[in-house]
């Protein structure tokens, strides 16, 4: 695998441990409690759902760098017959300044463009 290879994919239950650690490494929480990891956890299932659906009402890629989770992008208020949605992305500080967001939704826009 090239270093530092930028790829997209889809959430799995797995990813919860880097997904968390993120929220903490950006100060979105200082600690992560029972009730925060519930939170995260759940919605995670609700993205990995939303893979299933042929028209979900958001839809999320994880953002990775050499294999591990740095972040995510998606779209969400989606309308279908408009072909519109709010498109947001975030990444850990870590990764700031230095073009993964911009590669991402580069692919992200892609990927999305070609969906039925």
């Amino acid at each position: 695998m090239m270093k530092n290879k930028l790829t997209l994919k889809k959430y799995k239950i797995s990813d919860l441990k880097q997904h968390l650690s993120l929220l903490i490494m950006n100060n979105v929480h200082k600690i992560i409690n029972s009730e925060i990891k519930e939170n995260e956890q759940k919605w995670l299932k609700k993205s990995i759902e939303n893979y299933k659906k042929q028209k979900p009402n958001f839809f999320v890629l994880a953002i990775c760098v050499s294999g591990k989770v740095i972040g995510n992008v998606i779209i969400e208020k989606i309308n279908y017959s408009k072909k519109v949605g709010n498109i947001g992305y975030w990444i850990g500080k870590k990764w700031w300044q230095k073009n993964y967001p911009t590669m991402a939704l580069k692919l992200f826009l892609k990927r999305v463009s070609e969906a039925p």
